[in-house]
């Protein structure tokens, strides 16, 4: 799947950025988009994967982390598998916000 579908699935649940566009603190529930790196002995390339990793902030508390990973669940049922939560719960005092990170594989088909 293109980057900018992704963004666009995405965005449709909860205000969307690439990588580095996030300057500052968090000031409201928010995703970044990250395109995983593949190790070749390892690759999902040649299984004609992509994988994403989408990180997920927010200012306000863990249950709100926890509803945008349900909702995007939801959302990409049919067209990803949900890896698994990387990070665990975490607070990151730079940006003052919780976070928690997903990884996800799309086929490189859509």
């Amino acid at each position: 799947m293109k980057r900018v579908n992704l963004f666009i699935l995405l965005n449709n649940i909860i205000p969307t950025y690439s990588v580095g566009q996030i300057r500052g603190t968090i000031e409201e529930n928010c995703c970044v988009l990250r395109r995983g790196v593949d190790v070749p002995s390892t690759s999902n390339r040649l299984g004609h994967w992509d994988s994403w990793y989408i990180d997920i902030y927010s200012p306000v508390s863990l249950s709100d982390i926890d509803d945008i990973i349900h909702r995007i669940r939801v959302e990409l049922k049919e067209v990803a598998e949900i890896e698994n939560l990387q990070s665990g719960d975490y607070y990151d005092e730079v940006l003052r916000a919780f976070s928690n990170t997903m990884m996800i594989r799309i086929p490189n088909i859509y």
